[in-house]
């Protein structure tokens, strides 16, 4: 009885610790290493941008405030997103900014700052490969170390 306390136990801990790192690691729950990579690119990207802390800081106090206003009446809030939604579709903004938006994204993706990114994504990408291959790898056998 006591073995089956423990290995219950055991597999508690090993669940927890696996979802602390989840958490913890920027980018370690998405399905691709890549997507991972990317995630965390952006996060420190993010975080140079000189607009980042007022950003953070207004989020927090439009939660702060916005939150007690959702929480009395939600349905008005249901029915304020389908008004907009339904306007946004009606509208559709997205015909006027075709064009304009392929060139914009053609300029962004073929510009210095973008494509140094890229590269620097992709160095990393090898370097973390070839750091879990020689990590996975067998030891090299020779005389032991002294």
């Amino acid at each position: 009885m006591n073995s089956e306390a423990t290995t219950l136990a055991l597999q508690r801990l090993h669940a927890s610790r696996g979802q602390l790192t989840a958490a913890l690691q920027p980018g370690a729950n998405t399905p691709s290493p890549m997507l991972g990579m990317a995630w965390v690119a952006l996060r420190a990207w993010w975080q140079q941008q000189p607009f980042a802390t007022a950003v953070r800081l207004l989020a927090g106090e439009l939660s702060a405030q916005a939150a007690p206003l959702l929480r009395r009446h939600p349905l008005a809030v249901v029915a304020a997103a389908a008004l907009l939604g339904s306007v946004f579709v009606a509208v559709r903004p997205w015909r006027l900014l075709r064009v304009q938006l392929g060139r914009w994204v053609l300029a962004q993706a073929t510009s210095a700052p973008v494509l140094g990114t890229l590269a620097a994504m992709l160095a990393t990408l090898v370097r973390s490969t070839a750091a879990q291959a020689s990590a996975a790898a067998p030891p090299a056998e020779g005389p032991a170390p002294p």
